[in-house]
């Protein structure tokens, strides 16, 4: 459909020993609700946003509001963030950001771990992840 916006975006991180990452949303006024594991549906003012993380087994996955210093002025403000955190010499995490602007639910992200590619599929589309090349590719 010509006149619906939607996107995805896909995050591939690797090694490291102390890892903390923080995804937020930009709207305060954004509100989450749990799908499930690592999973959460963000409805904003203009558009949903699913946010997945893939790889749960790999990180610990929190959602839940997060308190942010304002960017213009005194104080603090108030936003959904997604927390992903590992504490491990090695590791290995996708998550999956997929968004629409609210007339139709975004559709979920699949993911399959074959060693060291990771396939990544939304409704008829398609991407390999290679950790040896660190490429992105259509299968």
């Amino acid at each position: 459909n010509p006149n619906r916006r939607s996107g995805y975006c896909l995050f591939c991180f690797g090694t490291g020993s102390n890892y903390k990452l923080l995804f937020h949303c930009e709207a305060a006024s954004a509100k989450a609700a749990p799908q499930g594991q690592g999973t959460w549906l963000v409805k904003g003012d203009k558009a949903l946003l699913l946010v997945q993380a893939l790889t749960p087994e790999q990180v610990q996955a929190g959602g839940g509001p997060f308190l942010f210093k304002a960017r213009h002025g005194d104080g603090t403000t108030e936003k959904f963030c997604l927390t992903l955190q590992k504490r491990a010499p090695n590791w290995r995490s996708a998550t999956a950001f997929n968004w629409t602007d609210g007339a139709a639910q975004p559709v979920p992200v699949q993911f399959e771990s074959h060693g060291t590619s990771w396939k990544f599929t939304a409704g008829t589309a398609a991407w390999v992840f290679d950790w040896t090349t660190t490429t992105l590719r259509k299968p």
